[in-house]
């Protein structure tokens, strides 16, 4: 495993993804607004993205960290991302 995304970069997302980004995981983060990642909030060696399936796409394990109330459309948008034949993960926390 090389690379990791994390959807939702509140609280926990943003320790999940800065702490594996330090540990040399490639790390693609996305939010429900983006606009609030472009602000210099997100640092340098994480790869913003704007979709759940972006993250997916560029990721071999996904680590959701969104609401409970919107986990199941998160994970519906997220599907789109997996590629055939690839092995990738996605955890809901």
């Amino acid at each position: 495993m090389n690379s990791i995304g994390v959807i939702g970069y509140g609280d926990v997302g943003e320790v999940i993804a800065e702490a594996s980004a330090r540990r040399g995981y490639a790390v693609t983060v996305t939010n429900r607004s983006t606009a609030k990642l472009q602000d210099g909030r997100v640092p340098s060696d994480l790869t913003v993205v704007e979709t759940p399936a972006g993250v997916v796409q560029r990721s071999d394990l996904t680590i959701s960290c969104v609401w409970p109330a919107t986990a199941a459309d998160v994970a519906t948008r997220a599907a789109n991302g997996f590629v055939d034949g690839d092995t990738q993960w996605y955890y809901d926390l």
